[in-house]
């Protein structure tokens, strides 16, 4: 809702009467506004001359603005009187109030909906004599208080109320009409904005921009570097004269550069950023990678500026500079400290590193998903809460985005085109240039460019060879932290790993799976070929406004209290495919250790004893030796069905010499047990040795 603007010739409502000394209640809004005015070496004296007074409720209210504690700044003119626009500085959190709008941010200052930006004069200058006075420096900061805190330390000060309010692109104003009011011609300018300014390519765009202008006017235009806090934090102009005085003020002034001879340098900052960590430049527009080397021979190698040069006579000329080595080395460059890949964040993360995450692939709208709804309902006919699991995995890393899952989804069918990989393809629309396919091929290459700025992974018609090569690489991928991004010429960097993974197959031992765990989900899909009619639905639905819905759709679903790290649904496929997979050996120490009176006998007699050595075990196993078959290999199989040491591990003494026993049977009753009692249970039953026949072989 737009607030009424007065009529002409009418001021905006008056301040409180403030009186320095007067009684008031504590803790009281009045007490708040001076106490944010004090942190800016503002005072109540500086409040009444401002015409600042605490904000009624009410009138935010109807406004269409959060009703939360505020002061109003009425903007003043040149003669110190109201012009009708004002903002408001809220001393109360409002993320509650403008959350949709906001990104979780709170919201410091905000103006009448619909109105243009104006420049703020503070009534601690004589802004008549100084507009048209083009001798007197002038300088320009973001912040209405800053500009206050500048005016009373001496120097004529104008605020802006956000570093593009120079302008209005919604109502196509290049430069605000009251910039009109002042002299321009040779006018000495300092932009000043706070000390993180060149971390920010938004404020480096619009710092460059009103110099531009600026120039136009015929200012002279200079850039001022506010320092950081002895501590590393950020300040503007007010926190510098309140920790530093106004010396440090005026000799930030006296340092800043000319922007005309440097205008090459500040438009590459807007341009391109240089990341420290991997040492390499980034173009901002498309994220574009390059080294140095690159940067300054060929890539922007056509870019110069002129820099004025005087002999040893005192004589001034213009000399070509190439702007892309001068920029590497000038302190200002647009720099941040390493690379990273965080979804739902911006281009800049809050800990100044270059974000690789290029947004979502579609927007999420209200609409149908029923061919996405018919295409799981085939492909899990009969199995609904393996569906219901599904989807959940499909929606917790879009509800969360960066969420790594610490599982991943195997969808097999020995039948072709069920729609299998369609699922994945249809997600990669939502995921866009965060998805990726890949193959056997891609999986077994010791590069891994394909995982470079990744969030969606398909991996289609995995095969089944190289199972324990393929399994290992897996575990890592699956759950791991951070992932080293190898990419042809550049250097190679870290970033968190951020990846989740659906594979597809049409191989019942796809995967070599081990009984334990339990990160993979195992579907196996049983419906036949998707029907002509239903494939031309779906690929229309898909092409046209369907991810969006699914977008939307997956973003509602109910996700159950699933959280990234929990382990993935038990299903018959999965212990299916861990048969599939296994060697005999394996598949015999997996009985071994879920029933070893059926695996441990002669005939029908049961071979006694709960210890067992690897040697006594492949005895059994491979009474004659045909399968080749070593001790080590029987360990360890024993070891990844963990079948329990005894002893720790430790070598335990027995009458046949010093042993490594496995616990075979009552796994608690030897947990603690020493060696001499564990030495004598398995002298009696081991010793002596009977060689079991052949058939005690499964």
């Amino acid at each position: 809702m737009t607030a009424k603007k007065p009529a002409a010739g009418q001021s905006a409502p008056g301040p409180l009467k403030l009186v320095v000394g007067a009684p008031h209640r504590d803790d009281s809004p009045l007490d708040r506004m001076l106490a944010d005015l004090a942190r800016s070496g503002l005072d109540a004296d500086d409040a009444r001359r401002m015409r600042l007074r605490p904000a009624d409720p009410e009138e935010l209210r109807a406004l269409g603005l959060p009703a939360k504690e505020a002061y109003e700044i009425p903007y003043l003119g040149l003669d110190g009187r109201p012009t009708g626009f004002r903002r408001w500085r809220y001393t109360e959190d409002t993320r509650e109030g403008l959350a949709a709008k906001t990104d979780l941010k709170p919201v410091r200052y905000v103006q009448e909906g619909d109105t243009l930006p104006e420049l703020y004069l503070p009534p601690q200058a004589d802004w008549q004599a100084v507009a048209g006075d083009p001798g007197r420096q002038l300088v320009i900061t973001e912040g209405e208080k800053k500009a206050a805190a500048c005016c009373r330390a001496g120097h004529p000060c104008v605020g802006l109320g956000g570093v593009y309010s120079f302008k209005s692109k919604k109502k196509r104003v290049p430069l605000l009409e009251s910039f009109k009011q002042f002299a321009w011609k040779d006018r000495d300018v300092v932009v000043a904005y706070d000390s993180d300014a060149h971390e920010n390519r938004m404020v480096v765009q619009a710092r460059n921009e009103l110099c531009a202008e600026l120039l136009a006017l015929g200012a002279v235009p200079r850039v001022a570097d506010v320092p950081p806090t002895e501590a590393g934090a950020k300040q503007g102009l007010d926190d510098l004269i309140v920790a530093d005085g106004r010396e440090a003020l005026a000799a930030v002034f006296d340092a800043a550069e000319s922007y005309a001879a440097s205008a090459a340098l500040h438009e590459l900052s807007a341009e391109v950023a240089y990341v420290r960590d991997p040492g390499i430049v980034v173009r901002l527009a498309d994220g574009q990678k390059m080294r140095a080397a690159d940067f300054t021979s060929h890539a922007y190698a056509n870019r110069h500026y002129h820099e004025v040069v005087a002999d040893a006579r005192g004589n001034e000329r213009l000399v070509k500079r190439q702007a892309a080595p001068a920029w590497l080395q000038w302190e200002k460059r647009y720099e941040l400290r390493s690379m990273a890949y965080e979804p739902g964040q911006g281009q800049v993360t809050a800990d100044g590193r270059y974000n690789c995450w290029p947004g979502w692939g579609c927007e999420p709208r209200r609409g149908s998903v029923g061919p996405w709804r018919r295409l799981l309902d085939r492909l899990f006919e009969g199995f609904p809460e393996e569906r219901q699991w599904f989807e959940r995995w499909c929606a917790v890393p879009l509800q969360r985005p960066g969420a790594k899952l610490f599982t991943t989804a195997v969808l097999w069918g020995v039948e072709q085109g069920t729609g299998k990989s369609l699922v994945g393809v249809t997600l990669g629309r939502i995921y866009g240039r965060n998805y990726t396919l890949i193959g056997d091929k891609q999986l077994e290459d010791p590069r891994n460019e394909w995982a470079q700025h990744k969030q969606f992974v398909l991996g289609d018609d995995v095969t089944g060879k190289d199972q324990r090569k393929h399994a290992d690489r897996l575990k890592s991928m699956i759950t791991q932290e951070e992932i080293r991004i190898d990419p042809k010429y550049i250097p190679s960097f870290t970033v968190r790993d951020v990846i989740n993974y659906l594979f597809t197959s049409n191989h019942p031992d796809a995967f070599f799976l081990e009984d334990l765990d339990r990160r993979y989900f195992v579907h196996e899909v049983r419906c036949p070929p998707m029907p002509p009619e239903q494939v031309a639905e779906y690929m229309a639905w898909l092409g046209g406004p369907g991810p969006s819905h699914l977008f939307r759709h997956l973003l509602d679903l109910d996700a159950g209290g699933r959280l990234p790290e929990d382990r993935a649904m038990d299903t018959a496929a999965r212990r299916a495919m861990i048969d599939d997979g296994q060697s005999s050996l394996a598949r015999w120490v997996r009985d071994l250790r879920d029933q070893p009176d059926a695996v441990l006998r002669v005939g029908d007699t049961v071979l006694r004893g709960d210890l067992w050595s690897s040697q006594d075990l492949l005895r059994v196993y491979d009474p004659d030796g045909r399968t080749g078959t070593t001790a080590s290999a029987m360990s360890r199989e024993c070891k990844r069905a963990s079948l329990g040491l005894a002893y720790r591990g430790m070598p335990v003494p027995t009458p046949l010499g010093q042993r490594r026993l496995f616990v075979v049977r009552r796994p608690r009753d030897w947990k603690d047990a020493g060696a001499g009692a564990l030495g004598r249970h398995y002298g009696e039953t081991r010793a002596p040795a009977k060689r079991p026949p052949s058939r005690g072989r499964r």
